[in-house]
């Protein structure tokens, strides 16, 4: 299958993202460092993003993304967005994208309760799960996923194992817990909080302990979002006062009568099993036994073949406009006239019960009908002149109202025209500015337009063929018969007269 050039979106600058790190190499938005090229790892945290992702749309009330065909995308879309940001702006050469896995894991038979207070996935967010692994697919990034253990292990594991190997990590996550795996070589990206990067110093700074102490923070504190129980009675600065005077939970455990408040004595005291266990949960595994295989993870640029009817199935317009419209590489049956006596001929071939699509490009005039183009100068279009004015040929323009101004300043009384397309257009998406030709193939086509005017007849006639069953499906073609196309006439002699 053909693949683009480069990656989804063209690397630039690194823009828009807010480091926190205090000095770092991190930022440059290329595998360049002083110089020297640098092998960078990007690992989604794929679950962990789209659920606080769309989460936090629910919350702030924002009305759900959905096609119009009832599919919803808020979560595909943000994802997506996340993933473009990252590839325009670093074009990672190493990136995967991580899964959780079905089945229970080992922290699940150390805790029967482990994430047991977690709600089932609401349907419309499963229902996005598969369109987001497709748009990885298309992309060329990545999956992995592995029975029996979450993704945090298997970044962490990866994370790891790429740094040993002279990587550089980034852990993309909004979750706190990874924040346990970061060093000077592996830095964490949460896109879900202003693009923030955290260094082991801004680790520090955000959490309260080192990182390697985040696990012994979380084993005092607990965590609500995984039902890690800790200790009883001691909140966030109790265990960041512990963590700070012992360094460790097992210290704070061994030393408890060292501890001056009675609530935190007594909990440590009595509650020891239960600490270790929550520290157990809390602690990412980075030794799972999987393969690191640097060209596995390696990015191979977007399938656009793939990419594009994906994106314009969920309704991606922006994306799609961004990414651009292909060249179409079909082979067309057009045919190039070069004698006024030839476009007599075609004249005489025309069907009398055929739908006519007429277009203008390049002071060139081009018809088709059937699937067959023809082209020629317009200054040879005096032959057509009698299908222009004669309303038994049904005609098909891109926009009527430009297609008779053309004709009445030419002294052509032109009649016949049943359908145009970018009332069509309006009519079926309300968007003036995706009713042009231009716009209309690449939205409904994916294609870049041909700059030939018969190629451009081909086109209206391909469209008419989408576009005209999706106005009479969605009962908007009295609409257009009683009042657009009766309009769009008057219109134009309105402004042929000035």
């Amino acid at each position: 299958m053909p693949l683009s050039s480069g990656y989804f979106w063209p690397a630039e600058k690194c823009s828009g993202y807010e480091w926190v790190c205090s000095q770092s190499t991190f930022g440059l938005g290329a595998d360049v460092m002083m110089g020297s090229v640098v092998q960078r790892l990007f690992l989604i945290d794929t679950y962990g993003f789209i659920f606080r992702a769309y989460h936090a749309r629910a919350r702030m009330g924002v009305p759900p993304m959905r096609t119009s065909t009832g599919l919803s995308t808020e979560a595909v879309y943000i994802f997506t967005n996340m993933v473009r940001k990252l590839q325009k702006s670093f074009a990672p050469r190493h990136i995967a994208a991580v899964f959780e896995s079905a089945g229970p894991t080992f922290r699940d038979e150390q805790f029967a309760g482990y994430k047991a207070n977690r709600t089932e996935m609401p349907q419309d967010l499963g229902e996005q799960i598969p369109y987001v692994r497709k748009v990885l697919d298309a992309m060329r990034i990545p999956i992995l996923e592995y029975p029996g253990f979450e993704a945090d292990d298997v970044i962490g594991t990866l994370a790891r194992c790429a740094a040993e190997n002279g990587f550089e990590v980034v852990i993309v996550s909004s979750d706190k817990d990874m924040m346990q795996l970061v060093t000077d070589r592996i830095h964490m990206l949460n896109p879900a909080k202003e693009d923030t990067w955290y260094d082991p110093a801004a680790v520090k700074t955000f959490m309260g302990v080192e990182p390697g102490q985040v696990a012994d923070l979380l084993a005092l504190k607990g965590d609500a979002v995984d039902n890690i129980p800790g200790a009883p009675g001691i909140g966030d600065k109790g265990a960041r006062d512990l963590i700070e005077k012992f360094g460790s939970v097992e210290a704070a455990l061994d030393r408890a009568d060292e501890v001056e408040r009675k609530m935190y004595r007594e909990s440590l005291q009595q509650n020891r099993e239960r600490i270790l266990m929550s520290k157990r949960l809390a602690t990412i595994a980075c030794d799972v036994p999987i393969p690191f295989d640097p060209e596995r993870l390696a990015a191979d640029g977007a399938d656009l073949s793939q990419l594009r009817p994906l994106l314009k199935e969920l309704e991606f317009h922006s994306m799609l406009r961004e990414l651009g419209p292909a060249e179409d590489q079909r082979e067309r049956q057009l045919r190039l006239i070069e004698t006024e006596d030839e476009v007599a001929a075609m004249v005489a071939a025309i069907p009398a019960d055929e739908t006519i699509a007429l277009a203008r490009a390049g002071g060139r005039v081009g018809v088709a009908w059937d699937g067959t183009g023809y082209e020629f100068a317009q200054e040879m279009a005096g032959p057509l002149r009698p299908v222009l004015e004669d309303p038994c040929y049904r005609k098909l323009a891109a926009s009527i109202k430009g297609e008779l101004r053309e004709h009445f300043q030419a002294g052509i009384a032109a009649e016949g025209f049943e359908h145009d397309l970018s009332l069509y257009a309006f009519l079926l998406d309300a968007d003036p500015s995706g009713c042009s030709l231009e716009q209309l193939v690449q939205r409904r086509l994916d294609l870049k337009l041909d700059q030939s005017a018969g190629h451009h007849a081909l086109y209206l006639l391909e469209l008419l063929a989408t576009l005209r069953p999706e106005v009479e499906r969605r009962g908007l073609d009295r609409f257009y018969r009683e009042l657009e196309l009766p309009l769009a006439p008057v219109l134009a002699r309105m402004e042929h007269a000035g």
